[in-house]
């Protein structure tokens, strides 16, 4: 029980959530959970966790890009691969 004018430490002890800190989302598709339960509908979770989520955690996004980038060379090394005997006599 804490008295009046203190403030309680354990944010489960006064609200029986954790705190926010301890659940922390880890990925887009969690933060925009967690705005979903704040009160924010789907679409309105989306649209601000594809702005903010991107700002703070900008791996997701490079991840897609290093993908797109493999797939590119990966591409490139077939070609030459099958192509080697016609680009070195040109």
């Amino acid at each position: 029980m804490t008295g009046p004018g203190t403030i309680p430490t354990d944010t489960t002890a006064t609200t029986g959530a954790p705190s926010v800190k301890s659940a922390k989302p880890q990925t887009i598709r969690e933060f925009e959970r967690a705005l979903q339960t704040l009160g924010f509908s789907q679409r309105e979770a989306k649209a601000v966790a594809s702005g903010g989520f991107k700002a703070i955690h900008p791996t997701e996004q490079l991840s897609e890009q290093l993908k797109a980038m493999a797939n590119a060379i990966a591409g490139i090394n077939q070609f030459l691969k099958e192509n080697h005997e016609e680009i070195i006599q040109s």
